[in-house]
């Protein structure tokens, strides 16, 4: 998988709302669902590593998605996953 991930784009509502900062649920579904698909192109089970990979790439383009104090940890509370 490549490093740093290359996020996909999301749909237009979703783009929007994430530049202003607002997660809804229906966000973080499509985009949970967007990048599982993005994932299946480069393998089909991806590692917590990978999936860190993932976090800080969405962290990067998207901070207000970081818990307090995530910036110096690759993790994300979007995914809830913490890389190894």
């Amino acid at each position: 998988m490549p490093d740093p991930f290359p996020l996909p784009r999301f749909r237009y509502e979703t783009e929007e709302n994430f530049k202003k900062g607002i997660l809804l649920d229906t966000d973080r579904k499509h985009c949970v669902q967007t990048i599982a698909m993005t994932i299946m192109q480069y393998v089909s089970r991806p590692s917590l590593g990978q999936c860190g990979l993932v976090a800080k790439a969405l962290m990067k383009k998207y901070p207000f998605l970081m818990n307090d104090g995530e910036e110096e940890v690759a993790t994300c509370s979007f995914f809830d996953i913490t890389p190894l």
